[in-house]
């Protein structure tokens, strides 16, 4: 027993061992198993978008048409979107005439699906002309890895990219 009013003080350490030990702290082995299961599973889901036949791969002034004939380019920063970047996409758009598309109202929505009907989209995105046929979108932001279908309304008129994001 401890005199002084603080008999739980002694304790602390004691307290402290067991909770490392129970944790897997305090030793090696314990440290090392944690962070090689998550880059097992990092490494696993980095490779979805190997096997995803049905995504259109981000490349620089990668472009969708619509069956009427708006053209969307898309410039990213960063140059390949992934999971939780904040990207700030540039958009140039065009008409079936190739003429720039100026003074619409641009909307920027993705949606990703999972079995059994359940689905989700990424935050709002934020869209500004800037001239010229050219609007920013900001944040473009994917929260999950995976198949995104992305639309961009011009107007009365939906371009979709079909994107997977790692």
């Amino acid at each position: 027993m401890v005199r002084g009013g603080r008999p739980w003080i002694s304790r602390v350490p004691l307290l402290c061992c067991l909770l490392l030990s129970a944790c897997g702290g305090g030793g090696s082995g314990g440290g090392e198993k944690i962070r090689a299961n998550a880059q097992e599973a990092g490494a696993g889901e980095q490779s979805v978008c190997k096997t995803d036949q049905t995504a259109q791969p981000f490349s620089f002034d990668m472009s969708q048409t619509s069956a009427k004939g708006t053209k969307v380019m898309i410039e990213s920063d960063p140059p390949v979107p992934t999971k939780d970047d904040l990207s700030t996409w540039t958009l140039k758009i065009s008409d079936a005439s190739g003429a720039p598309v100026v003074g619409k109202t641009v909307l920027v929505t993705c949606a990703m699906s999972h079995a059994g009907g359940f689905s989700h989209g990424c935050p709002p995105v934020s869209v500004r002309e800037v001239g010229g046929g050219t609007y920013v979108a900001e944040p473009v932001d994917f929260n999950m890895i995976g198949h995104w279908s992305v639309d961009v309304q011009v107007g009365g008129e939906v371009v979709t990219f079909q994107l997977c994001i790692e």
